[in-house]
């Protein structure tokens, strides 16, 4: 009797994104280049190197991969109009223009 030698494993790498990464970075890109409605999934997971069904798996679906490309865009400008806000409460007083400034001025910082 012959036994089949051992699969080998994969090291991991910590320079290679895993999927569900590759896939944000994917969609992230595919939004920049074409719009929400223009990206697809097969597109998506090809250009991040996967099996289109990851997507399914990761995230259900193709909206909720690009909920989180949004929120991952969102994410440092609410952070950002936090720390202008405390700034703000810290120094006691402020204007209505301190205001508006410290909620505009992070939409022109770059998110990606």
């Amino acid at each position: 009797m012959t036994t089949a030698p051992p699969k080998r494993r994969r090291a991991a790498s910590v320079d290679v994104p895993n999927a569900r990464d590759r896939l944000i970075k994917a969609a992230e890109d595919q939004v920049c280049e074409k719009g929400f409605s223009a990206g697809s999934i097969r597109t998506i997971a090809s250009n991040a190197g996967v099996n289109s069904a990851l997507i399914a798996y990761h995230f259900g679906s193709k909206e909720e991969l690009f909920r989180i490309v949004f929120q991952n865009a969102i994410a440092p400008m609410n952070q950002q109009r936090t720390d202008n806000f405390m700034r703000l409460e810290k120094a006691g007083g402020y204007s209505v223009e301190d205001v508006l400034r410290g909620w505009i001025e992070p939409i022109f910082q770059p998110a990606f």
